[in-house]
């Protein structure tokens, strides 16, 4: 009963929400929930070799989800065509403009400047 609920409430999202979806957002989405299921398991009181197993797979793998998160942008915007991205200048207008800068933030975009110059 609860796979068929979920089932159609992920289908009314698909159909609520597709120009959302086409940016591969819901497979995140499944993932993450599964990865967070698959965390839930260290938490059920098994020997303590098998709850330290769970927490470090659940670890491990949703690092590997960040990593994927992340590689995908980065090759989507690669192949976008933009000069910017391509060009390797993308990243200067994007240390100037975050919206939370991080504390190494003025530095990454003062190297970034550096490097392209030193390429040009």
């Amino acid at each position: 009963a609860v796979l068929l609920w979920l089932r159609a409430v992920y289908r009314s999202l698909m159909r609520s929400v597709s120009g959302f979806l086409c940016f591969q957002w819901d497979s995140l989405l499944q993932e993450m929930g599964a990865l967070a299921a698959l965390a839930a398991l260290a938490s059920v009181p098994h020997g303590q070799i098998a709850q330290n197993m769970f927490a470090a797979f659940a670890s491990q793998t949703m690092a590997l989800l960040g990593f994927k998160l992340m590689w995908g942008s980065f090759t989507c915007k690669l192949a976008s065509g933009c000069p910017e991205w391509s060009g390797g200048t993308a990243m200067s207008f994007h240390h100037r403009t975050t919206c939370l800068p991080k504390p190494l933030s003025r530095w990454v975009h003062l190297w970034t400047l550096r490097a392209h110059w030193r390429s040009a």
